[in-house]
C-alpha cells in the first residue's frame, strides 16, 4: 500500500454562526444557527 499526500498553502476560513440559548419548559435549549443562511445547523436539548 502507498500513500502520497500533497499540502499547500492554508486559507482562513470565516464562518459567521450564532448561538441562541434560551429555556422552555424548565428545558436549556441550545440552537447553532448559520448566520449566512438563518438555518440551524444543530440543537442540544430539543427532542
Amino acid at each position: 500500500m502507498e500513500t502520497q499526500e500533497e499540502v499547500s498553502e492554508g486559507e482562513l476560513l470565516h464562518v459567521p454562526i450564532w448561538f441562541a440559548q434560551y429555556d422552555h419548559k424548565g428545558k436549556k435549549i441550545i440552537l447553532i444557527i448559520d448566520a449566512n443562511s438563518g438555518n440551524t445547523i444543530n440543537s442540544i436539548g430539543l427532542s
